[in-house]
């Protein structure tokens, strides 16, 4: 292998030698191997998994590994990481050699042109959530390799063409033939669950499929911050509901991402600048040949084949002979081409045959009510969501009585649902289980129904929009709307108050991500259960059953890091739960309010411990002692933020007696959590320091890694108040680390914005800045994040700009911003008046506080801009 040469370095890998101008420069062995990782690869991002791969060996390692030797490697080239020469970090992503390379040849294994795999050796899969298993799409030749060639000339093509017309299944096989295109993956945003979304939901949305979290989603640019640097292709399915918010969105993120690709389906298009569009038409239909030939072959009998591979897919064996053909080639004619209408046509051909099914599309007395349109004059004259309309009319009237009533209840469900949740909606009274899972998989079986399948869990089924639509019409006409959303309210009622008894004693982790894919449904049965309730002739079950699941699904909210939606159904109900006549409903709303309006705009202190106090008094007298656990809890914190010592006091005596002898760390955490924070309120910092050290490795030991990052916060104050500063910031990084690697950001602002303080604090102004690309947007709508404050105040300090820093200082401190209250041992207070005695001494006290007068009022939004400075 030739040496690298990069001035006024030369990089020798045969021979293990660097030299600068002619000199050795002295790497370690890893030092070294991550330098020729990269240098052979310039230009080009390489991710940190890579990295692990490539040097180590494993990824059993650290991404704090990858920082050490990227340190040492930075430190011997002489490179600066603000304005790199060499060695450039993307961030969360990984590595760049900005460089210019002489005598560079191909890098070898992945740099080197893909071959297909041999023997048991396979790459390693690429990140992406496009299904797999959809068995071979027919007669879409010539459309996929129209979109191949448009997605070499542009990064924004849409789809268009009518329902039915095969758009979602042409984009996901174009988009699994690119995968290997796209280093950050293939992923697919499905729009259909979404009503009436605002852009903040879109961008929560793009967010959480592809970073599997809504951080940076409270703006287009933080969006853009966040998507920075990846090479994706985002596939938006079903836009045409959704074009008036989601339009401008994709239109700015295909402006400044250059490494964003966007593949939409929609019946109509975008109209934004890039855009580029392919319309879908139906499948080519065979020809009509004279004397009832069979239809040609080729690309214009795709309609006719696919439906040939349909038939055969449920009748194994089929061999049509002469006269089928021609009847199947009538029946394909008669559906249009419509890939959905032939799928449907397939699944009753065991059942009518060939030739009936042809004889019910073509008579007179079925075909005038449900196919007439499929029936009369040139094809393509017929509108096709009419189309579409009559060939779900003719399914529907082919299914049984049973299968017609589960088919149009299961329209109620969002997100899709299991088996066990369907024969909850869709059952009568008194229906035994195998009825609906016989329905059900006969509905299946015809195409009417969805099976979602990941890995080995179990399925998931869902109905395509337009079924779904059409399921609805039907659940309407049946007058059986409100009945099934009633027990649609009533199931998830059940299903989130079994999730809840469980919340205590369960990891957060698991227990969360069991229940994400129910959440469209929680929304639902949430929004109609609020609607309803506001109705007159309510039942009283109805306002009990929303007043419960609010109750139910409020550690969900707070866990992944949605307590501000949490607490907008707690105003949506808050006046049905102030007349409810039962205690213990009330108790379990005020818990609710207390808990997800805590680190909100929607409550004061005073009113969520007010809350707290009710609820813990009747729980007390109620005998429940798990629900009276979190209430007390949540009463120490909230008295602590508002000065009420005594009622604290009373708080912390009733917790501990109410621990039970077979509770684990799990259920402890929180009265533990607060034995460590009394040691440091009365100033044993020792003791707080060991506790927290103690209660973080019983969590890890338990498998709790999220509740250990919570207590990680209490860790990394300790550490902090005795001192160690840089052992502080370590133990911060290292959870934040792991916090991003889970997707769970803003699931643990707290820590973000605390350890970002502290950053800032120590001088760390590189740092500050990345790490307040990610907590700035916290601000405002979380009041623990208001410490990002003081950071912006020490940015501007460490900075050189002092009067900017001493006037956010002053709007931290004003009492016209709302905030928590700070000891004199909390690390905020202290840092606070640190910086203001180096102000004044840089200042003066009287410039000091002829700053604090003008910033009367500032605002957040003005403070922000002071401490970032100018752009």
């Amino acid at each position: 292998m030739q040496p690298l040469h990069f001035e006024p370095f030369c990089l020798d890998i045969a021979n293990a030698r660097l030299t600068r101008a002619g000199a050795p420069v002295e790497l370690p062995p890893k030092a070294f191997a991550v330098l020729a990782h990269l240098a052979q690869r310039p230009g080009e991002l390489v991710l940190k998994d890579q990295l692990l791969d490539a040097v180590w060996g494993r990824r059993f390692v650290s991404e704090g590994a990858i920082k050490t030797v990227v340190s040492e490697l930075r430190a011997a080239l002489g490179d600066d990481p603000r304005a790199p020469r060499w060695i450039e970090t993307v961030q969360r992503r990984g590595y760049r050699f900005v460089a210019a390379v002489q005598g560079q040849q191909q890098a070898p294994a992945e740099a080197a042109a893909p071959q297909p795999p041999q023997g048991p050796e396979r790459s390693p899969p690429r990140p992406g959530n496009l299904p797999t298993g959809l068995g071979a799409l027919l007669g879409r030749a010539d459309e996929l390799r129209t979109l191949a060639s448009l997605g070499r000339a542009a990064r924004l093509i849409t789809v268009t063409g009518t329902a039915g017309v095969g758009k979602t299944r042409l984009a996901l096989e174009a988009a699994a033939a690119r995968r290997a295109a796209h280093a950050d993956g293939v992923w697919l945003l499905e729009l259909a669950p979404l009503q009436a979304p605002t852009a903040q939901m879109l961008r929560a949305t793009i967010a959480r499929t592809v970073l599997g979290s809504s951080v940076g989603s409270e703006a287009d640019a933080g969006l853009v911050r966040a998507l920075h640097g990846l090479d994706l292709l985002l596939v938006v399915d079903n836009a045409e509901h959704v074009l008036e918010p989601l339009a401008p969105l994709l239109a700015h993120l295909h402006a400044q991402l250059p490494g964003l690709h966007l593949l939409v389906t929609s019946r109509e298009p975008l109209h934004i600048p890039g855009e580029q569009l392919l319309n879908l038409a139906p499948l080519a239909l065979p020809r009509e040949e004279a004397g009832g030939a069979p239809p040609g072959a080729g690309d214009e009998a795709a309609s006719f084949r696919l439906l040939v591979a349909r038939i055969e897919a449920r009748l194994p064996g089929f061999a049509p002979d002469a006269a089928q053909q021609a009847a199947l080639a009538r029946l394909c004619r008669l559906l249009d081409g419509l890939p959905l209408a032939l799928e449907l046509a397939a699944a009753r051909v065991p059942v009518l045959g060939v030739h009936g099914l042809v004889e019910h599309l073509e008579a007179d007395d079925r075909a005038a009510m449900r196919l007439q349109l499929l029936t009369q004059g040139p094809r393509t004259a017929v509108p096709h969501q009419r189309t579409l309309r009559a060939t779900l009319d003719w399914s529907h009237a082919l299914l049984s009585p049973d299968e017609r009533r589960i088919f149009r209840r299961l329209a109620v469900f969002r997100g899709g649902f299991t088996l066990a949740a369907a024969q909850v909606v869709a059952a009568d009274p008194g229906e035994p289980a195998w009825s609906v899972l016989d329905r059900l998989d006969a509905l299946v079986a015809k195409s009417l129904v969805v099976a979602q399948r990941a890995g080995d869990a179990a399925p998931r089924f869902g109905l395509l929009e337009s079924l779904r639509e059409y399921a609805w019409e039907q659940l309407d006409a049946a007058g059986e709307g409100t009945s099934t959303a009633r027990r649609h309210l009533a199931w998830a009622c059940a299903h989130w108050r079994e999730a809840a008894r469980k919340a205590l004693s369960e990891p957060v982790l698991p227990w969360s991500e069991r229940l994400l894919p129910e959440l469209d449904n929680l929304r639902a049965a949430l929004r109609w259960g609020a609607e309803a309730s506001g109705a007159a002739s309510v039942e009283a079950t109805v306002v009990d059953e929303a007043l419960a699941l609010l109750a139910a699904s409020a550690p969900f909210w707070q866990r992944v890091g949605l307590s501000a939606e949490g607490g907008r159904w707690c105003l949506a109900l808050g006046d049905l739960a102030a007349a409810h006549p039962d205690p213990l409903r009330s108790a379990d709303y005020d818990l609710t309010a207390a808990t997800l309006c805590r680190f909100t705009p929607l409550g004061t202190a005073e009113e969520n411990l007010a809350r707290a106090r009710r609820a813990a008094a009747t729980y007390a007298e109620q005998g429940d002692i798990d629900n009276e656990y979190l209430a007390q809890y949540l009463c120490w914190v909230l008295a602590l933020e508002v000065s009420e010592a005594v009622d604290r006091q009373q708080a912390f005596e009733r917790l501990r007696a109410l621990v039970q002898p077979h509770w684990g760390a799990l259920e402890t955490r929180f009265v533990r959590s607060i034995v460590a924070q009394e040691a440091r309120l009365r100033g044993d910092m020792e003791a707080f320091l060991a506790t927290s050290r103690e209660l973080v490795a019983d969590l890890q030991a338990a498998g709790a890694q999220v509740e250990s990052w919570t207590t990680t916060f209490l860790l990394m104050l300790a550490e902090h108040d005795l001192g160690s500063a840089e052992r502080a910031l370590a133990l911060g990084q290292a959870a934040l680390d792991q916090i991003r690697a889970a997707g769970l950001l803003r699931s643990q602002a707290q820590l973000l914005c605390m350890h970002t303080a502290m950053r800032a604090e120590a001088g760390d102004c590189a740092g500050t800045r990345a790490a307040l690309v990610d907590a700035l947007p916290l601000l405002g709508g979380m009041q623990a994040c208001e410490v990002l404050l003081l950071a912006l105040a020490w940015l501007a300090w460490h900075e050189g700009r002092a009067p900017d820093a001493a006037r956010v200082l002053a709007w931290f401190r004003s009492p016209q911003r709302p905030s928590g209250s700070y000891g004199p041992r909390t690390f905020t207070q202290r840092t606070a008046q640190a910086l203001a005695q180096r102000l004044e001494g840089q200042l003066g006290a009287a410039e000091c506080a002829r700053l604090a007068e003008a910033a009367e009022g500032l605002g957040d939004a003005e403070a922000v801009r002071l401490g970032l400075g100018p752009a």
